[in-house]
């Protein structure tokens, strides 16, 4: 007998990440609408992190029925990404999951609180003074850690996602080596 997710389960994994596949490869906006104005498109699945049954992927027989059931042993996918975990799960680990899942609610945290990329790279330019052409040195202060920021090479939407939010920056000149 398979442990399923409840609707209210299924809903809530699905809006902890703003109707997105979890995967960082993919996420794919899964739902949309249909072609009769009273219904959606849902391509998203609220899949198992560890198997609702035995025998299945990542089947997990510490857990009771209730903890397979629980929000937190769910990640919400798009049916190819779905797929593609329980087919492979020597790839798709528990803990690969649980990352993705955290990194998912994260980025969908982000978009509710700053809006699209787009409007987030434009406020953090804007905040902490950083240039989209120059190499720049950035110091958190949180870990004390000095890096380089290439804006060739990662956009600063990506870089703030990997620092604090409390930076502190100065422009190199283009002839400094690293």
């Amino acid at each position: 007998m398979r442990d399923e997710f409840t609707a209210a389960t299924k809903k809530t994994l699905a809006k902890r990440v703003g109707y997105r596949c979890s995967s960082p490869d993919c996420r794919r906006l899964t739902s949309g609408p249909h072609s009769e104005s009273k219904k959606a498109l849902n391509i998203g699945v609220a899949a198992h992190i560890t198997a609702a049954a035995y025998g299945g992927p990542r089947f997990n027989e510490t857990l009771t029925p209730e903890a397979r059931r629980e929000l937190d042993n769910g990640i919400w996918l798009c049916q190819n990404c779905a797929k593609l975990v329980d087919n492979d799960v020597m790839r798709y680990s528990e803990s690969v999951l649980r990352d993705w899942k955290t990194l998912a609610e994260g980025k969908a945290l982000k978009e509710v609180e700053y809006g699209s990329e787009d409007r987030l790279q434009s406020l953090l330019i804007t905040q902490f003074n950083l240039s989209t052409s120059d190499k720049q040195l950035v110091v958190d202060p949180v870990t004390g850690n000095t890096l380089v920021f290439d804006p060739t090479e990662m956009t600063v939407t990506e870089y703030y996602k990997q620092t604090s939010t409390m930076l502190k920056v100065t422009t190199l000149p283009s002839q400094w080596k690293y």
